[in-house]
């Protein structure tokens, strides 16, 4: 009897509440949300006009273009330039093989592939309005700040040269090269001092600058429309998907490597010569010299290492 009571009132428990105004109100609005969005997803599922797929060009040279481009959007996502460094060079244990760029040797004649490589042009700084000029121009003007720096300038080459005399007493016995080296860096180092001490009452921006004494500057960057290689030219035609583009432009990725005796920094960037809208023009680009031939035929040299971008940290 007990489990029959049990069973009644559950039974009358139900029936309460399927008979409920709420659950009833709940039961419909559900039923007409459902009915409503499968009436949305038809009416996104057929289309007056059909809406066909992209057609992909599957041959070896479009796949590769591809993989390029999805892999160039990857690396734009990434935040930061560490993370997109150690994305780019932890596929490759050994590195890049790349052109080696210093400031310290520059093959002789190089001056049209260096413009090729870095986009530069060289063009005459126009002179000013000789209507708008004031009574002193800059050349009088620095004629002025010379010769009251000319005096402080002397006295700081003396001093290093006393200095070194003193510090380095065996300096005959040094490398041609390592003595002249530390020599022009104290000299630096000390002529830097003395101007910046000079002209900061004139020009203010100089007190908030920082200097970084023997930093590192290095940068990478590719350049392309090179003559291939020899190998590179054999290696494609021996494969019967690459016979076709065995004569193209070849990539190189360049790295500079740098060390100059100080760099100065300031809050305030330069203000760029050529604005924006130039870095597009075709005529100033057909200006450019172009250097297609191997970079070894100038003499530089090639090595395997990861890529790096360090705009000036201290050793």
């Amino acid at each position: 009897m007990l489990s029959l009571g049990i069973r009644w009132e559950t039974c009358r428990k139900l029936q309460i509440l399927c008979t409920s105004p709420c659950l009833t109100s709940r039961l419909q609005s559900t039923v007409a949300t459902s009915t409503k969005a499968s009436n949305a997803r038809d009416n996104t599922e057929y289309t007056d006009e059909p809406i066909y797929p992209e057609i992909q060009d599957l041959s070896f040279k479009a796949r590769k273009l591809r993989e390029t481009g999805s892999w160039h959007e990857e690396i734009r996502k990434v935040p930061t330039v560490e993370e997109k460094l150690i994305k780019i060079n932890m596929p490759r244990y050994y590195g890049f093989k790349v052109v080696d760029l210093s400031d310290s040797k520059v093959p002789y004649n190089s001056l049209p592939a260096m413009q090729h490589y870095t986009r530069t042009i060289y063009e005459d700084v126009k002179s000013k309005d000789p209507l708008q000029e004031t009574p002193q121009t800059d050349d009088q003007k620095f004629e002025v700040y010379t010769e009251s720096i000319k005096s402080e300038i002397q006295e700081s080459i003396e001093y290093v040269n006393d200095y070194f005399s003193n510090a380095y007493p065996d300096a005959a016995n040094m490398e041609p090269q390592e003595r002249e080296n530390i020599f022009a860096r104290l000299i630096v180092e000390q002529v830097n001092r003395t101007l910046i001490n000079v002209l900061s009452s004139d020009f203010l921006h100089l007190q908030e600058s920082e200097i970084d004494y023997s930093p590192r500057h290095e940068a990478f960057w590719s350049v392309g429309g090179i003559n291939p290689p020899k190998n590179v030219v054999r290696s494609k035609k021996g494969r019967k998907w690459q016979k076709e583009m065995a004569n193209d432009p070849y990539n190189r990725f360049m790295q500079y490597s740098g060390k100059p005796f100080l760099a100065i920094r300031h809050r305030n960037q330069i203000t760029p010569w050529k604005n924006e809208s130039e870095s597009t023009n075709i005529e100033l680009a057909k200006t450019v010299p172009r250097f297609n031939y191997d970079p070894r035929t100038l003499g530089y040299v090639c090595s395997h290492q990861h890529l790096t971008n360090i705009p000036g940290k201290k050793n």
